[in-house]
């Protein structure tokens, strides 16, 4: 079955969680279970949020993020330089959301492949229309909602250091990774999506 476009990427404005998903890959390197992380983290209030249900929020997104990566691809999240880290992070944020994934290749990635490096607020309506007129579901999102998924989801990208704020746009930038970490994508080519999102895959 397809993931269905949702917008639940906008409750609490999600981005990379760099904080939140170490925390829990630490727990995880001592052998923790998923109920002992969860226990750890509510009760210390790892995550720092101000209520309960908040950290409990947060502590399921994180873990549906961390679902996405396997131990090779969490060590990167652990141990990796700063780049490594944001895009194996903004893979898993894609990974989570169908409706951020179509935009990355459907608009980003088309677009400078086709050496169109700057997006338009035009192009990124353009988007959301496209969408509208396939999902009866998105077209009954209000115009409030829809706004903020644009708003979160371009902050999200420009966090990723993937786009960069221009007068008038944005500029789409490739995310220079490692050798080590283009040599682990040849070898599991299932998270070829991160060397797309590189922009760089055809080493």
């Amino acid at each position: 079955m397809s993931q269905e476009y949702s917008a639940g990427f906008i409750s609490g404005s999600e981005h990379l969680y760099r904080y939140e998903i170490k925390q829990v890959l630490s727990l995880m390197e001592e052998g923790l279970s998923r109920e002992q992380i969860r226990e750890k983290v509510l009760k210390e209030n790892r995550f720092h949020q101000k209520n309960y249900t908040t950290n409990v929020r947060l502590f399921n997104k994180v873990w549906r993020r961390i679902s996405y990566l396997d131990e090779g691809l969490a060590d990167f999240v652990r141990k990796g330089t700063g780049r490594d880290v944001d895009v194996v992070l903004l893979y898993t944020y894609l990974k989570a959301y169908r409706f951020l994934r179509e935009f990355a290749y459907e608009v980003l990635l088309y677009q400078y492949e086709q050496g169109r490096t700057l997006l338009t607020p035009a192009e990124v309506v353009e988007f959301f229309e496209r969408v509208e007129e396939q999902s009866p579901k998105v077209r009954r999102y209000t115009p409030d909602t829809k706004k903020k998924m644009q708003q979160v989801m371009l902050k999200a990208f420009v966090d990723a250091e993937w786009l960069y704020p221009l007068k008038g746009g944005w500029e789409i930038r490739p995310l220079p990774i490692s050798q080590k970490l283009k040599e682990y994508i040849a070898q599991h080519p299932e998270h070829q999506m991160i060397a797309d999102l590189a922009l760089n895959g055809k080493w």
